[in-house]
């Protein structure tokens, strides 16, 4: 199996074809200008090399940047350039541009021990040319035909050379310019997961502590009634007192669950299914029947209008959402409501999207209360203080609206769905 290549490698890899591309080419050039000199034995010698470059080269684009193969480059350029330097004139020639070139660019991309190996090697090489060359009896080719000649050749190599140590310098520039992005991009969307899970810490915190307080109060009555029928003081009236207490908080707080264990469900699912489209009459009316158990407990009577509704339409695959939501709100407003109140639920479609508007009878909430109404949970008397909270996140979390608004003598809760 390939290993994956990593950046550093990809940077290695694009630097090593540019100094390989570059050389071949310049190899080729020097070679036709030795054939031009009748150089042949001088030209014989340096086409293997270009051989021995294609090669490396085929290798390195093809399985990226190993260091093995950097030696079958290496070596046969200091090879190349002391034939070079024999050939072409000496240190009056343009030869050392290459040497400079490679003894700055391609070991910078090697470990550390065969960096300095090749570092050492490099300067013993040219030390030992410069030596060895000072005496022009010792080169192949010791001068030029003409100055022009010298000129020519000085220009092209200094030219080359310098489009080549371009190429390689905004290579490394663009490559560290990416990497930068990416690296500003992941801090970016780290620092946005850490804000959501602080967020959903400090969410969760808040359901434990009220949660907690909820769970407390049955216990209490429970605790309260042992007492008292231990001390046989306990009256049929007292009894029957308490039971109604624990049944309303242990009803309040069976809700509160069940709406707290859908919402952690949803969340666990790792995308919504599409769902089909249905109708929001009938989707409202299930839920309405479903709870008629609680309006007849208070006599209460439910008021259901529709108007401008599509009989089919889809509600954005938040089926289980728009329930948990609209149930919170029912229940609230047959709990906060007198008996034999009116409660009325509406539905119409608006720009925004679906909307669902219940009006429940009673004094209006007040305004220090509005403020943080869906801000955080509530110590409430007759309820956990929850499940305001929660339908607020839910409806954050699909894209909906949730907006309280008081009239005289009525609540008003609207949802509004996309």
């Amino acid at each position: 199996m390939k290993d994956p290549i990593s950046n550093m490698e990809k940077l290695q890899s694009k630097v090593a074809g540019a100094v390989l591309i570059a050389s071949a080419i310049l190899i080729f050039l020097i070679i036709l200008d030795d054939l031009y000199l009748q150089l042949y034995l001088i030209a014989s010698i340096k086409v293997p090399v270009i051989l021995i470059f294609g090669w490396a080269y085929r290798i390195l684009q093809r399985k990226g940047f190993q260091e093995k193969y950097t030696h079958f480059v290496n070596i046969p350029m200091l090879v190349f350039f002391v034939i070079n330097y024999l050939g072409n004139q000496g240190s009056d020639g343009p030869t050392f541009y290459g040497v400079l070139t490679l003894f700055v660019t391609y070991p910078i991309l090697l470990s550390k021990k065969w960096r300095w190996f090749y570092i050492f090697l490099t300067l013993v090489v040219v030390t030992g040319l410069l030596f060895y060359g000072s005496d022009k009896n010792n080169l192949i080719v010791a001068e030029y035909e003409s100055p022009i000649d010298q000129f020519q050749d000085h220009l092209f190599t200094f030219v080359a050379v310098s489009i080549f140590l371009s190429m390689v310098v905004t290579i490394v520039l663009d490559f560290y310019k990416m990497l930068n992005l990416q690296l500003m991009g992941s801090r970016q969307q780290l620092q946005e997961q850490l804000e959501f899970a602080n967020s959903e810490k400090q969410k969760n915190e808040t359901l434990l502590r009220v949660l907690a307080h909820d769970v407390r109060s049955p216990v209490n009555n429970l605790g309260q009634m042992i007492e008292l029928y231990e001390a046989e003081d306990l009256s049929k009236q007292d009894f029957k007192r308490i039971v109604d207490t624990m049944k309303n908080r242990i009803q309040d707080l069976r809700v509160t669950i069940d709406n707290i264990l859908s919402d952690v469900k949803k969340k666990s699912e790792s995308s919504h299914i599409d769902s089909e489209p249905i109708s929001p009459i009938f989707f409202t009316q299930a839920i309405l029947d479903g709870m008629q158990y609680k309006w007849q407990t208070k006599q209460q009577i439910l008021n259901f209008q529709y108007e401008q509704v599509k009989p089919q339409i889809s509600l954005s695959k938040y089926n289980g959402e728009i329930n948990i939501i609209l149930k919170n709100l029912l229940d609230n407003a047959h709990k906060y409501s007198d008996v034999a109140s009116i409660i009325s639920v509406r539905i119409k479609e608006s720009q925004e999207g679906v909307e669902w508007t219940i009006d429940s009878p009673g004094e209006p909430i007040p305004a220090e209360i509005q403020s943080v109404l869906f801000e955080r949970a509530l110590d409430s008397r007759n309820g956990s203080g929850v499940g305001l909270f929660l339908c607020k996140s839910l409806a954050d979390r699909i894209g909906g609206i949730l907006t309280y608004s008081s009239l005289p003598s009525i609540n008003r809760f609207t949802f509004t769905i996309r």
